[in-house]
């Protein structure tokens, strides 16, 4: 098979890190079957010889980045969620204010994304939750939407490996208020002191003045290889990734192909993907968070 496939080549380093480990890992095994990947940046126009048009990187903020030619091909998008079109806007901002000061950007980026829904031939979701956002939001009509799973490199995220030692509680992602990263720390103070475990917080690009200062929590703000992030779940007692909204949850299936527990959110593609494999807590209730913390130190 060779196929030839123009690729929408955004910043890569502006991109969250899940987002990047999903993209490199699609990126070796296409390759590996023959399919060549052309790359274009905003603003090019499409390569010679593609057969069709793909952008890998759709969401919020961005909405399909076609070739400036507009070429008369197939074009194909993966879309990873629009959280700030369907969550409350003060859930996906933080707070009111936020809100209120992004209302105007939020509805030019739903301008965009209303306006390319129909020149979409394909779109590639991770999940049903993720297929019923792109249809009921931006209006991609079903038919053409398709629930692809991510998937994670097993030669990296497997249970055998280095392990970082004496982790405790771990968490990992971007900094966004739909994290939820302030009810687990609220959660984590819950816990008696003298017995609890260390959490870690692995999310790049946070400044820890955003938050609280409980004792022992310790944050890394460094982004990491995907083979530092693996050795940090073999060694966690648990992933702590109850998010207010996910179409996937890439670290909690890295965290399971690592043999890590996890503590997810009911709602929205986790409880889809994930129940009756993790353990399953209202994201919004912090007692609910840090009983079933208390839960996992007690080895239940």
């Amino acid at each position: 098979m060779n196929i030839e496939i123009a690729v929408h080549q955004p910043i890569i380093e502006c991109l969250p890190m899940s987002l990047r480990r999903y993209y490199f890992t699609l990126q070796k095994h296409l390759e590996i079957t023959g399919i060549l990947l052309i790359p274009y940046a905003d603003g090019a126009t499409t390569p010679d010889g593609a057969d069709l048009v793909w952008d890998p990187f759709c969401g919020w903020p961005i909405g399909p980045i076609w070739p400036d030619d507009d070429p008369v091909l197939p074009k194909i998008i993966t879309f990873h969620g629009t959280a700030a079109f369907s969550m409350p806007a003060v859930d996906f901002w933080g707070n009111l204010e936020s809100a209120v000061e992004n209302e105007q950007f939020v509805g030019q980026r739903l301008k965009h994304w209303l306006s390319e829904a129909t020149n979409i031939t394909t779109a590639i979701v991770p999940s049903a939750f993720a297929r019923w956002e792109l249809a009921q939001c931006i209006g991609v009509p079903a038919g053409r939407i398709h629930v692809v799973g991510h998937g994670v490199d097993s030669g990296v995220f497997e249970p055998v490996g280095r392990v970082e030692e004496q982790i405790g509680f771990l968490h990992v992602s971007a900094w966004q208020p739909k994290k939820n990263l302030l009810r687990i720390i609220d959660a984590y103070s819950m816990l008696l002191e003298e017995t609890r475990p260390q959490l870690m917080l692995i999310v790049p690009q946070l400044s820890p003045s955003r938050l609280p200062t409980i004792s022992g929590i310790r944050i890394i703000t460094e982004s990491q290889s995907s083979s530092s992030l693996a050795a940090f779940y073999r060694g966690a007692l648990v992933l702590v990734f109850p998010s207010l909204h996910e179409t996937f949850g890439m670290p909690v299936l890295e965290a399971m192909a690592c043999g890590c527990p996890v503590i997810t959110a009911k709602g929205s593609a986790l409880e889809e993907i994930y129940a009756g494999a993790a353990l399953l807590v209202d994201a919004k209730n912090i007692s609910e968070i840090s009983d079933a913390m208390a839960r996992i130190i007690m080895g239940g």
